[in-house]
């Protein structure tokens, strides 16, 4: 069924008069006038009286969203009894006015569905993963507070975003299940020009992770496939967690984690196939100026945080071609893909038995580890 509707509580109505409808998908894009009682109409309720039974639910916010006071608070309520569903994709226009709190009140709820798998958001990638991290791990009412993990279940996660933001990685949401994350719309294959070309070497060397990049990673203990690039089907919708589902099985994701563990220690490794070439590696100032405001840095770059809290920068160049990168890290040190690879040899893994999450590795295997640091530190 579609049609328009004036008031925003006229969903509840519609979703409360159909006990057992599958899918649910609402385009909000104009705005929507004040609940029925604010317009001298008798009120309905704000909750529904029982939970919604959709499993795939769509949302679109067009350019007049608000803060959830006006008539989109019925909206934000239907949010709070979708127990069941499985499926949710959210989108939000570039000029959607507060968008920071329309984003945290969609994590306040569907965070807390016990069955959602995937989620598609499309805009502002980086504010929801900030808003995720902000809202991760408790909940705070008036005497007390509320510790849970939020999307304890998804293990699914597409992010659109028309912005090129290499510093993405830097806010992987730490989701105890998630297996797949897609940052879709990249312009990846064809990066702006003020980014230079440059003759790449391959194999490239092996770069170190950022802390925030291992903490979060080793926060999604199950990651294991990464990509980004183009739109999958041309628009949002449910087909992409299937066409994405797709990709990860028959080996064709742009990316991979790896991890190996060994009593309380573990090794990360990420490998990247994009033409984004980790460039330069830098110390740096602060990146606020004498106000104190935030200070964008370079096209191609950004600021980071090392492990004693000083500040870094970090550069990429456009390579003529994607090639694959590889990024590891073993208490904020890089270990080589050659010592790796004899760790593998070492413990007599095949390769697809290597390349996983979660490798558990023997003596044998982490001795080869231990005998390459202890060179490193003889050398030094």
């Amino acid at each position: 069924m579609r049609g328009s509707i004036t008031y925003a509580e006229t969903v509840l109505k519609l979703v409360d008069a159909a006990h057992r409808l599958q899918i649910f998908e609402a385009d909000l894009q104009h705005e929507l006038l004040p609940a029925w009682e604010d317009a001298g109409l008798p009120t309905m309720y704000t909750r529904l009286p029982w939970p919604a039974s959709f499993v795939d639910l769509r949302f679109a916010f067009g350019d007049h969203i608000t803060d959830g006071e006006d008539g989109h608070k019925a909206i934000y309520a239907l949010l709070c009894d979708c127990l069941f569903t499985r499926q949710l994709a959210f989108r939000f226009d570039e000029l959607c006015p507060s968008v920071t709190t329309a984003i945290g009140n969609i994590v306040d709820y569907a965070g807390e569905w016990e069955e959602l798998e995937h989620v598609h958001f499309q805009g502002r990638a980086k504010l929801f993963m900030e808003e995720v991290k902000r809202r991760q791990g408790e909940r705070r009412y008036q005497d007390h507070v509320h510790y849970l993990f939020r999307f304890a279940e998804t293990r699914m996660l597409i992010l659109d975003t028309t912005d090129l933001m290499l510093d993405l990685f830097q806010y992987i949401p730490t989701w105890p299940k998630l297996e797949t994350l897609h940052f879709n719309r990249i312009p990846i294959s064809a990066p702006p020009s003020h980014f230079g070309a440059q003759t790449v070497c391959s194999p490239l060397p092996v770069q170190s992770m950022t802390p925030a990049l291992a903490s979060n990673l080793r926060g999604s203990p199950h990651l294991r496939h990464l990509s980004f690039g183009p739109s999958l089907v041309g628009g949002q919708s449910f087909d992409d967690f299937d066409r994405l589902r797709e990709l990860d099985e028959n080996g064709q994701s742009t990316g991979f984690v790896y991890s190996y563990h060994h009593g309380g220690a573990e090794i990360l490794h990420m490998r990247l196939n994009t033409n984004f070439i980790q460039h330069t590696d830098t110390p740096s100032t602060a990146p606020t100026n004498g106000a104190g405001e935030a200070v964008a840095p370079p096209a191609g770059s950004f600021h980071y945080q090392d492990a004693e809290d000083g500040w870094r920068i970090r550069s990429f160049v456009a390579g003529p071609e994607a090639v694959w990168q590889d990024w590891t890290d073993v208490n904020g040190g890089v270990v080589p893909l050659e010592v790796l690879e004899e760790m593998r040899v070492a413990e007599g893994r095949k390769d697809t038995e290597w390349r996983k999450r979660g490798v558990e590795v023997g003596e044998t295997g982490w001795a080869v580890l231990l005998a390459w640091m202890a060179g490193r530190e003889g050398e030094a």
